[in-house]
């Protein structure tokens, strides 16, 4: 990600140099689509990393469970209901 980083500020650091009065419509297209990119860029690395803390929350419960069950009593319950 760094790496990345890195790259989308050289990126701007361009797109900066270019006046908007300089740009014609090839040049407003690549900008546009430059833009478009690094904010489709921006939302897959925002939901990789929401899911990474989704998949360990969700381990974190299980783990929880698991344990309560090798307890003595936690979960016992269940086992005389269906008996």
């Amino acid at each position: 990600m760094p790496g990345g980083i890195i790259n989308n500020r050289v990126v701007l650091e361009e797109r900066e140099r270019v006046k908007m009065s300089e740009l014609d419509a090839d040049n407003y297209g690549q900008l546009l689509g430059e833009i478009k990119q690094h904010i489709r860029s921006a939302q897959y690395e925002a939901l990789k990393a929401v899911n990474q803390k989704i998949i360990a929350l969700y381990w974190d419960i299980g783990k929880s469970i698991v344990t309560r069950q090798q307890g003595e009593t936690w979960g016992k319950s269940n086992d005389r209901l269906h008996t």
